[in-house]
């Protein structure tokens, strides 16, 4: 537990439905999956022979020429004709139940906890009357964190996000836009007291 100016103030009790559920790798391999690959934008795209530009004539006569025939400059043996069988854009978005999520996240944040990455603030304020990247920094280096931090707080604040901005591996999380992939990424997750409680209330 950590204070609101960064001082440590002792050992804070975690929830045991978040931070003390069973391992199950298979849970969150499929939730991490399924999450890279709904991030995937699936656009890549070639030109068909009904795409491409040019080759509404036929080259030259069927017959009489000694040349093998020939219907379009655009079919896809001659250079700069078109692509067969090429990437048309797809989706690759997958389903997975929502039990299944939280149960991964409940995996991964045990997972964090037990391996000591996991700490408690009491308040996410930073001193002055606008939040600063400075004192953002100056809350971390109090906390003795420098490696991959993730900040979780129970909901948005456009002046703290601006102020963590520009701090490199500081990544400002809220309960419900917390990531998988952010736990298990993070060197360090730093919740918010009020976070953990509203982070119950979403997994109901």
């Amino acid at each position: 537990m950590f204070s609101a100016s960064g001082e440590k103030r002792g050992d804070e009790a975690l929830p045991a439905s978040l931070f003390g559920a069973p391992q199950r790798g298979a849970a969150v391999h499929q939730a991490v999956v399924a999450a890279l690959a709904n991030a995937r934008q699936g656009t890549a795209q070639t030109r068909n022979r009904s795409r491409v530009s040019g080759g509404g004539a036929k080259p030259w006569r069927q017959k009489g020429t000694g040349r093998a025939r020939q219907g379009s400059i655009r079919s896809p043996q001659w250079r700069h004709g078109a692509v067969v069988f090429g990437p048309n854009g797809r989706k690759y978005d997958q389903r997975v139940p929502k039990k299944l999520r939280q149960a991964a996240l409940a995996a991964a944040l045990s997972a964090a906890a037990a391996e000591g990455r996991v700490a408690v603030l009491e308040e996410l304020r930073l001193e002055g009357e606008r939040p600063t990247t400075k004192s953002a920094r100056s809350l971390l280096d109090a906390m003795g964190l420098k490696a991959d931090t993730v900040l979780v707080g129970r909901a948005h604040d456009a002046g703290l996000a601006r102020a963590f901005a520009n701090l490199p591996n500081v990544h400002l999380r809220t309960t419900r836009s917390l990531r998988l992939t952010d736990v298990l990424v993070a060197d360090h997750l730093v919740f918010v007291r009020d976070a953990i409680a509203a982070l119950e209330e979403l997994r109901g």
